[in-house]
């Protein structure tokens, strides 16, 4: 199977089966058809030609001069047409006599006739203008002075060959018409037969979007069974959701309200003089909290990532979160440009992609000078691309991987834990993104993000 077909979908391939088969059956059914009537037309035109011997042979004598007559009319008048293509002969040793269509030379047979034999014989000469079959038939019969008679009937083959023409076209276009409705029927039994695949995408639209929490509607016997099994995964991803969630809530809960009175401590060895245990408690307390949301963003969003009703704006995501920045760093008078060009809604938690642009985001913010732009745009297939550039000092290249290690930092003299942008690649990861780092136009840090978008 060719990759080209295993992509088709459904419709195209029941579609393109039928018109396969309908094809095939169409040609093996003219061609048997066609074949039969050629058969029979010439069974028939022989046996036609078989009674006219016959007639030819009851209706010849000698005349008193030793001269062949007619003592009747012969039957068919086509004979009768100067150069109509049918003729006959009848050929005598001292006397012969020729059809009235027959008026240039006789019909070149061998001098010899058949032995007395009392059936037909049939075969092919080449004529003047066409092949001419031929039935011709030699006896004595009806010959008083016992002299054999040779019988001569021929027919140009066109007559037949306009006969056979005419059937094969009248046949070909009741085929080709035949074929078309059948093919036209097949389709619009394809399109009624898929037309619950087709209300199933729409619901499953109407969950993605978050209209429904599971699909609705009355489905055929055999699509039943995998709408209640989607509806009982769509439930069962939402309950972990919700329990994931849960226990990532309860988890910081607890762990922030200890690192609380840990950094507190720390502040107050501050104020009695011990500055640098100081500085080091707040600062493990700082990336210990990082830990945290690290690893409850991941949980939250290995949850979220299987639900499929998860979505987000870019829109609505971005303001607020360059909002905080701006409060963040205050100190810093940075010019953000902001460009969005695609309203799809990303297939990400809201929570999940504030982390993301939040991150890139503050990092941007230490390191710009006085210019971030972003600019969301549709990417390659279903994706969107969120780009962002500032005019910092930028990375080494060799630097691009090292910075997405957990826990690493390029520049040691910058505040932070170096988790920023290893959460912001495994967020991306779990949500079937990518996440890469370049040069920017503005000299400074280039980052690519690439996630999927949910087509409603």
């Amino acid at each position: 199977m060719t990759p080209a077909f295993s992509k088709m979908s459904l419709r195209k391939r029941m579609v393109t089966a039928s018109v396969l088969w309908v094809t095939l059956g169409a040609v093996i059914g003219y061609w048997l058809l066609s074949s039969a009537f050629h058969t029979h037309v010439f069974k028939q035109f022989y046996d036609e030609l078989d009674q006219h011997i016959v007639e030819l042979e009851n209706i010849t004598q000698l005349d008193e001069n030793g001269d062949f007559i007619l003592v009747s009319a012969f039957s068919d008048t086509k004979y009768d047409t100067p150069d109509s293509g049918y003729y006959w002969e009848v050929r005598g040793q001292n006397a012969s006599l020729k059809s009235p269509s027959l008026s240039g030379k006789p019909i070149a047979l061998a001098d010899e006739g058949f032995d007395h034999d009392i059936a037909a014989h049939r075969h092919k000469i080449k004529g003047v203008d066409d092949v001419l079959l031929v039935v011709e038939k030699t006896t004595n019969f009806h010959s008083k002075n016992g002299e054999y008679r040779r019988f001569i009937l021929a027919v140009e083959r066109r007559h037949l060959a306009e006969m056979i023409s005419e059937f094969n076209t009248t046949l070909a276009w009741s085929f080709v018409v035949l074929s078309l409705s059948m093919m036209f029927a097949a389709a619009l039994l394809t399109s009624f037969a898929l037309h619950p695949f087709k209300r199933l995408s729409e619901g499953f639209k109407n969950v993605r979007s978050g209209k429904t929490e599971k699909l609705d509607g009355t489905y055929p016997t055999e699509v039943t069974p995998l709408v209640g099994e989607l509806n009982a995964h769509i439930a069962s991803t939402s309950d972990m959701l919700k329990r994931a969630r849960a226990q990532a809530g309860n988890l910081a809960h607890g762990l922030k309200g200890s690192l609380a009175i840990v950094a507190d401590e720390g502040y107050k060895l501050e104020e009695e003089g011990l500055v640098r245990s100081s500085q080091a408690i707040i600062q493990q307390c700082n990336i210990m909290q990082r830990h945290i949301d690290h690893h409850i963003a991941r949980a939250r969003a290995s949850a979220a990532a299987q639900l499929p009703s998860t979505f987000s704006n870019i829109e609505d995501v971005l303001p607020p979160v360059i909002t905080a920045m701006k409060l963040l760093h205050s100190d810093k008078d940075i010019d953000i440009n902001v460009q969005v060009h695609t309203q799809k809604p990303i297939h990400m938690d809201k929570i999940d992609l504030n982390e993301i642009l939040g991150n890139i985001l503050d990092n941007a913010y230490k390191a710009a000078v006085s210019r971030i732009d972003i600019v969301c745009s549709k990417a390659d297939g279903n994706h969107i691309l969120i780009r962002l550039d500032d005019d910092g000092p930028g990375l080494p290249t060799k630097a691009y991987d090292v910075v997405f290690d957990l826990g690493m930092r390029w520049d040691e003299t910058t505040p932070g834990g170096g988790l920023g942008l290893a959460i912001v690649r495994e967020l991306v990861n779990l949500y079937g993104g990518t996440c890469k780092l370049g040069k920017s136009p503005l000299n400074g840090l280039r980052v690519d993000i690439i996630l999927p978008f949910i087509d409603f």
